[in-house]
């Protein structure tokens, strides 16, 4: 990387993790949790309707480990259920008591509360899902970005967020 990428790079670090694009959550207005999975990483981005605009509140990103990597195609699959548990984690204080809808590209989320006959471990999700008020919306690939962009670009697990106006991160 040069200097100059190098330097772009920390001013759009910079104006993503400050105001106006990351806001404080307000007490009034529901969540979106934007969610997405590839083959190496799971991202999240939490926003908050304020004022009519969708704000960011805060991101996260996590690096599979070995095994996960390795997994099989069905297997994938399921840690793409396994993203939406990771962003309900992370933001757990924000989200309990709250609507909030998960968006993702994968369209096979917005089944995940119809499966027939689901695994141990989709069940133990799906039981973690229940404290919360929850609607999951497939999202077309090309406005789900952001997310994306997260979960694919190769970074150590973090969680970026404001807290009494100060960035957390």
């Amino acid at each position: 990387m040069t200097g100059e990428q190098q330097e772009a790079f920390e001013i759009l670090k910079i104006r993503l993790s400050t105001a106006p694009i990351l806001a404080s959550p307000l007490p009034d207005g529901y969540f979106v949790l934007d969610v997405d999975a590839s083959s190496h990483g799971a991202g999240a981005i939490l926003h908050q309707h304020q004022n009519g605009e969708l704000r960011v509140i805060a991101y996260a990103c996590r690096l599979f480990n070995q095994a996960e990597r390795a997994y099989c195609t069905t297997r994938q699959e399921l840690a793409r259920f396994a993203v939406v548990v990771f962003g309900l984690k992370k933001f757990k204080q924000y989200l309990l008591g709250r609507r909030t809808i998960i968006r993702s590209d994968h369209v096979a989320l917005s089944f995940l509360k119809r499966t027939k006959k689901p695994i141990a471990q989709q069940v133990r999700w799906l039981d973690f899902m229940e404290q919360f008020d929850l609607k999951i919306e497939h999202q077309a690939e090309s406005s789900h970005r952001v997310a994306d962009a997260l979960s694919c670009r190769p970074c150590e697990d973090f969680v970026c967020n404001v807290q009494n106006g100060e960035l957390v991160g």
